[in-house]
């Protein structure tokens, strides 16, 4: 069985994807973090972004 994910998809919204017997694909949002420049000192913002997260279903 071959399964595509596009970001565009079910996958990229909040519902996810369930696939019976196999398992449940939901994206997760991560904030802006802050972190520090080593170089200068300073903090920086790095961009947010999304994360694809596996759960497997009970059986």
């Amino acid at each position: 069985m071959s399964v595509k994910f596009e970001q565009s998809g079910a996958a990229a919204k909040s519902d996810g994807v369930f696939i019976p017997d196999f398992g449940r694909f939901t994206v997760e949002v991560r904030p802006k973090p802050q972190r520090r420049n080593f170089a200068t000192g300073g903090a920086m913002t790095i961009a947010a972004s999304k994360k694809v997260s596996f759960t497997t279903a009970k059986g």
